[in-house]
């Protein structure tokens, strides 16, 4: 049997060359945040798979040390492990649907392989002082991306995108394009977890909070900020942080109405009105997106037990023509949806799956959650709120899909295994 207890003997903090290699990860399933214009040239080089080959080698060594056997007796692994199962059977079934060769099919589903950056994280980061010192991390990027997000929006174009000078119209306002949202999302939760809790940052992490808050806004991404609402409101009342959740709506709404006498638009209310006239009158992104829905349920029904194979399928623009790349990426489409497209890719097993990965998740949440351990309240509160999000914005957003974003659903997925240690430790249980 493990003893729990070894992981606290010597908290000590990440080392530069660990923080480095992370940052090298993250920037990389981020596209290195758009800052670049070679990050990702079709058919030749995407800069994600350097991301992949450090967590190979870094899963890989971790593998090798005697002293994290505790890695591999986390349920958790087993969940892990038996989707990269699934992702796997999808090059089979793809070759066997639509003939295509098992090399091109390994390529097309390589990037599911992000998920081993849960041991990765497991890890690396298994202490109260590295959780605290590497969401301090991710606060700092960040930080910087919002920053650089708000010049860009300003007019001083930074980054290298296709949305970069503004991304539509949407509750009277120029859509903003902010790279790494997922991280903004992420900081956004620590940042207003050290406000609840350490009092002492309240001037420097109000501020912050407010900021991530307007980048949410300005983004106008509608599944993004419910997710974000709906995670927030059920965590404080849970916790019965009423003031604090008083406290945000009094703030997020006098920002909104600074905005709107600015503009001389409702913009709180028009950006929730603005889905229902989308619905009601068949326009803006929901088009395209029932077409994806109708697209999704079709190919499940097709294929209904372990899937239809799309996410291994590999288009190549120099083999098809226009409308028949049109159509496979139609097929493969992992964005702008989250659950109809699970579906569609790996079937009722793959359903089956992740709603048992919810009520794993779930328990979890309880064990660590129905006790107060005060020095953990701010990372059971980022991580806990995270994780909501993800469960409740899955409806348009792919966080179980994408590099960029199941990066940070491991990362979450592993400090929750940890919290659980660290609380069984705090109550004296081996």
């Amino acid at each position: 049997m493990v003893n729990n207890k070894q992981n606290y003997a010597s908290p000590g903090k990440l080392g530069n060359p660990t923080l480095f290699i992370l940052l090298v990860v993250i920037a990389s399933a981020n596209y290195l945040f758009d800052l670049t214009t070679w990050a990702h040239i079709q058919g030749k080089f995407n800069v994600r798979d350097i991301g992949l080959v450090l967590i190979g080698i870094t899963f890989f060594s971790l593998f090798l040390r005697k002293n994290t056997r505790i890695i591999w007796h986390q349920a958790t692994s087993i969940f892990v492990f038996t989707f990269l199962i699934i992702v796997l059977l999808q090059v089979s079934i793809v070759a066997i649907i639509y003939r295509q060769s098992l090399i091109d099919g390994f390529i097309g589903v390589r990037h599911e392989f992000y998920y081993l950056s849960f041991f990765v994280f497991l890890g690396l980061i298994d202490t109260k002082e590295k959780i605290i010192q590497f969401f301090d991390f991710i606060f700092i990027i960040g930080t910087v991306l919002s920053i650089l997000g708000l010049i860009n929006y300003s007019g001083i174009i930074i980054f290298h995108h296709k949305w970069a000078e503004g991304h539509g119209i949407r509750a009277g306002i120029v859509r903003a394009y902010f790279p790494g949202m997922d991280i903004i999302t992420l900081s956004l939760f620590w940042s207003l977890a050290k406000f609840i809790f350490i009092k002492k940052m309240r001037p420097i992490t109000g501020i912050t909070t407010l900021m991530f808050f307007l980048v949410h806004f300005l983004r106008q991404t509608r599944g993004r900020l419910v997710g974000v609402a709906v995670a927030l409101i059920a965590f404080l009342v849970y916790n019965k942080q009423f003031k604090v959740l008083v406290t945000l709506i009094l703030a997020f709404s006098l920002t909104a109405g600074i905005l709107s006498l600015t503009m001389k638009k409702n913009l709180l209310l028009s950006t929730f009105s603005s889905t229902v006239d989308d619905l009601t009158k068949k326009e803006g992104t929901w088009v395209p997106r029932m077409d994806q829905i109708r697209l999704d349920i079709q190919l499940f029904l097709k294929h209904p037990f372990i899937g239809s194979g799309t996410s291994a399928l590999r288009v190549k623009g120099n083999e098809v023509t226009r409308k028949q790349a049109m159509k496979l990426k139609a097929l493969r489409s992992q964005e702008d949806l989250g659950y109809t497209h699970w579906l569609k890719s790996y079937g009722v097993v793959g359903f089956v799956w992740l709603i048992f990965l919810y009520i794993h998740i779930a328990r979890n949440i309880w064990r660590i959650t129905r006790r107060k351990y005060l020095p953990l309240e701010p990372i059971i509160f980022t991580v806990v709120g995270y994780l909501i999000f993800v469960v409740i914005s899955f409806v348009t957003l792919p966080h179980l899909m994408r590099p960029d974003q199941i990066i940070l659903f491991c990362l979450v997925l592993a400090l929750l295994e940890r919290l659980q240690e660290m609380c069984r430790h705090e109550a004296g249980v081996s």
